[in-house]
């Protein structure tokens, strides 16, 4: 499960890694959280109700002490696979 909040500027994580979120908990399931400004969120909320929205590709580092950051997320209508 990812949380998506949204914030006016969103900024990026003040870390030694850059980041835009953070798994908050590993065991017994993926938790994370990510914030996205306010024009991302209601062009995934689109994707999400028109049922379109397929693919969630998560970039994170190795897990420590059952929480990771997230260094990127991207969300897709299409499969790598199908990407040109």
């Amino acid at each position: 499960m990812i949380q998506i909040d949204t914030e006016k500027n969103p900024s990026i994580g003040r870390s030694d890694v850059p980041s835009v979120g953070s798994f908050i908990s590993i065991k017994p399931q993926l938790q994370g959280v990510v914030a996205l400004s306010d024009a991302e969120f209601q062009k995934l909320l689109i994707l999400a109700a028109s049922a379109r929205l397929d693919w969630c590709f998560v970039s994170f580092t190795p897990p420590f002490r059952r929480s990771a950051l997230i260094v990127s997320i991207h969300f897709s209508t299409r499969s790598p696979s199908e990407d040109p």
